[in-house]
């Protein structure tokens, strides 16, 4: 016996408000409809720890997918229940590479005491200063000033990225894509002129996390959430894929169906809407 629909719903730009917080709209609407046993995945860019906040805030009893679908997390009984590594090779090839363009990665790790660490060099642009900035005046205990680049070793690399202006970033893409390995440039939400390279294995995507759920809960239907290009295998693989009003026009383009945007808390209001339709059904049936 399978659910009926799983939701699955990215955050930035998406599920949170722009300034990247929950609003309370949004929880009183989710939380109670969640407490009576709604199916929705939280999937996103997002390290585990700076996801584990809103999926508790939210009580969510489904797995979150973090790294863009590099691990997947119970929330309940608080186990990895899917993961995805760089080896060690590929983040050395792109590290050679960072060099000989002179910019700097943050590598993303999860050591064996489950503690995650971002490792990175020195930041190439205002936008990576100001992220690094951000987290600092936040006290996030991940990010470690690594100057050799070393002290990364032992640990497994779920997801690496570079921020920067886009003509900076452009250089990279062949290299990279000759490894094998995944990549997604999109726009940052917060900083101007800046954009986000992200790397990923090529089994490893929110598309791949949407499928490894729809199967594990004999789910008959999925309904995705989005925003950018980096969540375009995920509408895809959903049986219905949902833009919100401010998503990027390429992912508009592939979209079912298009909404209000995160400001309005249009995914929550979608999401009532259709749950009650189902329940509605149900009843009838």
């Amino acid at each position: 016996m399978g659910i009926p629909t799983l939701y699955m719903t990215d955050l930035d730009g998406t599920l949170l408000d722009a300034t990247g917080r929950l609003s309370e709209t949004t929880i009183r609407i989710l939380k109670p409809l969640i407490a009576e046993g709604l199916p929705l995945v939280c999937c996103t860019a997002r390290s585990l720890v700076h996801t584990k906040p809103i999926v508790h805030t939210l009580g969510c009893q489904y797995p979150v997918v973090c790294y863009s679908g590099g691990m997947i997390y119970d929330p309940v009984i608080k186990e990895m229940i899917h993961t995805h590594q760089t080896p060690e090779h590929q983040v050395r090839a792109i590290l050679s590479l960072a060099d000989r363009h002179g910019l700097s990665p943050f590598i993303y790790t999860m050591a064996d005491d489950g503690c995650e660490h971002v490792y990175y060099c020195e930041t190439n642009s205002d936008g990576a200063s100001k992220y690094l900035e951000d987290r600092e005046r936040r006290g996030d205990y991940r990010f470690v000033h690594d100057p050799s680049f070393t002290q990364w070793t032992g640990e497994d690399c779920y997801f690496l990225s570079f921020m920067g202006e886009k003509d900076q970033l452009l250089p990279l893409i062949p290299f990279i894509e000759s490894l094998d390995l995944s990549i997604n440039l999109t726009q940052s939400y917060y900083y101007t002129n800046t954009w986000w390279l992200e790397i990923t294995q090529k089994d490893q995507s929110k598309g791949h996390a949407l499928g490894h759920l729809k199967e594990r809960y004999n789910a008959k239907h999925v309904m995705a959430f989005g925003d950018t290009s980096g969540d375009i295998a995920m509408l895809q693989a959903a049986d219905c894929g949902i833009a919100v009003a401010n998503a990027s026009d390429a992912l508009k383009a592939i979209a079912d169906q298009i909404i209000g945007s995160n400001d309005e808390d249009s995914v929550a209001h979608h999401i009532a809407l259709h749950a009650a339709r189902i329940a509605s059904l149900s009843e009838r049936n």
